[in-house]
């Protein structure tokens, strides 16, 4: 459609013919849309951030999940210390104090499982 025709339907279609200025503006305006658009996004660009926004999400559920099961490990090894700490026969202190030694040893575990699960979302999935 050319500049002269879509200023023509626009008068039919106002049923009143278009002012000196109303035409100008209808010319610069069909101008400008003639024009290329400087900047082009791609058609795949809000497949794109969808795709993002639900890896983000994804990423944080899995870290909450990860968190879950390591905060979950250290309290039943901490309810098993509790257990065998209420044992009050000499073998059952002996117990409880190697008892002990592997909570601290479960606490390092918890971490280092809790880490390589998120290092492993970062590095090598590449999330």
């Amino acid at each position: 459609m050319s500049r002269a025709d879509g200023i023509k339907e626009q008068e039919e279609f106002d049923g009143v013919s278009l002012s000196k200025e109303e035409k100008a503006f209808y010319e610069s305006l069909f101008a400008e849309l003639e024009k290329e658009p400087e900047l082009s996004i791609p058609h795949s660009f809000s497949e794109k951030v969808a795709r993002k926004a639900y890896k983000r999400a994804n990423i944080w559920q899995d870290v909450k999940l990860y968190a879950f099961y390591s905060v979950l490990f250290v309290c039943l090894v901490g309810l098993c210390v509790l257990f065998f700490s209420l044992d009050t026969s000499t073998s059952g202190q002996e117990n409880f104090q190697n008892l002990t030694w592997f909570f601290s040893l479960s606490l390092v575990s918890s971490l280092v499982y809790f880490v390589v699960q998120i290092l492993d979302r970062i590095l090598v999935k590449g999330e």
